[in-house]
């Protein structure tokens, strides 16, 4: 029997809710488990491992069992459904620029992979209540994104210096600009506008100058960096349960809006700033869910 048969008979008797996962990393495992004991119905898995030929095979099989709703964990994995099951109800998580690979849709609705402006600001005072201005360098934003930002800016009382950067010339063009002006620097996680070596100056630059890099990635924080929030992962699958379940109970994904991720993560490198005598709340280190010493 083919492989396609054996998949195509294999979902003849999958229940109406699917994960679709990226690959075998734990930003997209631990989501999908926590959805899964959330959800309260049956659930099939699939990963598609990040290669196109399989993702085209399971969604092949996938789109015959007709499931009612799908969570994508991951842009491969949100895209391949988002384009080979255009009418099944898609709820996505763990992408970072949904707009980039197409995926915001009337069927389509999720988690995003931001946490809001606010919050990570308001965090940001309570580790470091010295800084008062960020530089701010992203990877090109929507003017809703920019509004945000700045608004949060407002609401906590810090001045933003937001530059916005295509490239990786154009990102030490704009770190140089801002580094002896601000209070702290918040860099773009995006991989192709920040590379190793720039990460790797930004650090030992912010370092020299006693002040924190902040990040949007914990893996950024064990590298080097200061500071960062993000969603805490096994809290996306929970909050992507809850957006499956409404739409299960006949909701339309259009008229769900996209949420910000509710439960939180904070990574703190306290041997970065010790090294580099970085003012810190230390009170605050307990309350820190990764910490790197």
């Amino acid at each position: 029997m083919s492989l396609l048969l054996t998949l195509t008979a294999a979902f003849a008797v999958r229940p109406d809710v699917a994960v679709v996962i990226s690959d075998d990393l734990d930003p997209y495992e631990a989501p999908a488990e926590a959805f899964k004991q959330a959800i309260g119905v049956p659930v099939q898995t699939i990963n598609i491992h990040g290669r196109e030929i399989e993702a085209e095979v399971e969604m092949s099989a996938l789109r015959e069992s007709s499931p009612k709703v799908v969570f994508a964990i991951g842009a491969k994995a949100a895209y391949a459904a988002r384009f080979r099951l255009p009418s099944t109800p898609l709820v996505y998580a763990q992408v970072h620029d949904p707009a980039r690979y197409g995926i915001p849709g009337n069927q389509t609705t999720g988690v995003g992979a931001r946490v809001a402006a606010v919050t990570y600001l308001s965090q940001v005072q309570s580790y470091f209540p010295a800084v008062r201005s960020i530089g701010v360098i992203r990877a090109p934003m929507a003017a809703g994104e920019k509004a945000e930002l700045q608004q949060a800016a407002q609401d906590v009382g810090i001045t933003l210096e937001v530059r916005e950067v295509s490239s990786p010339r154009e990102l030490r063009r704009a770190f140089n600009q801002l580094v002896a002006d601000v209070d702290a620097i918040w860099l773009t996680p995006e991989r192709d506008i920040l590379k190793p070596e720039a990460f790797r100056t930004a650090v030992q630059e912010m370092k020299r100058r006693q002040k924190p890099l902040l990040a949007d990635t914990a893996n950024m924080v064990s590298a080097g960096a200061a500071f960062a929030v993000t969603p805490d992962t096994a809290g996306v699958g929970r909050q992507a349960a809850e957006i499956a379940a409404r739409i299960l109970d006949g909701a339309a994904p259009a008229i769900i809006e996209v949420q910000a991720p509710v439960e939180l993560s904070t990574a703190l490198n306290v041997r970065t700033l010790e090294t580099g005598a970085i003012r810190y709340e230390e009170l605050m280190v307990d309350f820190a869910n990764l910490v790197v010493e």
